[in-house]
């Protein structure tokens, strides 16, 4: 799973989570089961086990 997500670090992205909350920001480390995401009020760390999508913002 990380060879996928490695693909996303330092880009932003909206990640979608179990319960269909979205997390707008930055993915700055990936690591184990892990990721955390850069956002405008601080960063967010998230279990891979609990995220549905991930989604590239345009450039």
């Amino acid at each position: 799973m990380n060879e996928i997500i490695n693909m996303y670090l330092g880009k932003t992205c909206t990640v979608t989570v179990s319960g269909y909350s979205q997390i707008k920001g930055k993915i700055t480390s990936a690591k184990d089961n892990w990721i955390v995401v850069e956002t405008k009020s601080g960063n967010d760390v998230l279990n891979l086990d609990y995220v549905v999508s991930i989604r590239e913002f345009n450039k």
